[in-house]
């Protein structure tokens, strides 16, 4: 019985002390700040602000509309890449946003003897990646009928086929997907001409207040330049003219 007792005892203390917190994380693929399950800047950041806190992060590819919903119902603990500040406002009745922000920049793209066409973005049949049509939405002041979501990989190949006049997102993810496609004779134009910044929420409550906290305070201890170095070296190419790799 004193052995039985003893195990039991030791097998408490392990669970209280010894399992780390399983940090589930919803991020929707934006290469290369997000690339996969294990590769991409925001992944590796993650990797070391969490898992050296003792916890374990477990990174899930999904829709930014799906993230959305999945913190809603409290069935992730973090989700991004957000709109930094910009997200609706019932978004942030279940949601806060943690003190980080990278600078994004946002661009229309077509094939370069189609370029005057963006200069009218009105009649566009536009293509999106999945679960951003809302934000487009309200971004470039058009009805959600005028965009095509899809993956970035299929909606370059639809461009490249004519099936579609124009995509607009984030310029990093389109220069690396037009790259790894090899698709040519892509121009691009900056808008809106201001930069959106991307983030990282957590859910508004006890639990993602204390996440927010101890995130918050690990980015202190980073070089946050040394880590986006390469990643700015893309957000710093010009802001309109023919894409060449």
């Amino acid at each position: 019985m004193r052995s039985n007792a003893l195990y039991i005892a030791i097998i408490l203390v392990f669970l209280q002390t010894g399992i780390s917190k399983i940090i589930v994380t919803n991020l929707e693929p934006m290469p290369p700040i997000v690339i996969d399950q294990s590769e991409g800047i925001i992944i590796k950041l993650l990797e070391k602000i969490i898992i050296d806190k003792d916890n374990s992060l477990d990174v899930r590819i999904v829709p930014y509309s799906r993230a959305k919903l999945n913190l809603k119902e409290l069935k992730c603990d973090l989700m991004g890449m957000t709109p930094y500040g910009l997200e609706a406002e019932d978004f942030y009745t279940y949601a806060q946003e943690i003190n980080f922000r990278i600078e994004t920049k946002t661009d229309f793209y077509c094939l370069e003897k189609n370029k005057d066409k963006i200069n009218d973005i009105n009649s566009l049949k536009i293509g999106i990646p999945h679960g951003n049509d809302d934000f487009a939405s309200e971004v470039l002041g058009l009805p959600k009928t005028n965009f095509y979501p899809g993956s970035l990989d299929n909606l370059f190949k639809m461009l490249s086929a004519g099936r579609i006049d124009a995509i607009w997102f984030e310029r990093a993810s389109c220069f690396q997907t037009i790259t790894n496609l090899k698709i040519s004779n892509i121009y691009h134009k900056k808008y809106p001409p201001e930069s959106i910044f991307a983030g990282l929420a957590v859910q508004k409550n006890e639990e993602g207040s204390k996440l927010k906290k101890s995130i918050d305070e690990a980015l202190k201890s980073l070089d946050l330049n040394e880590i986006m170095k390469d990643y700015n070296k893309i957000l710093n190419e010009p802001d309109e003219g023919l894409i060449e790799f």
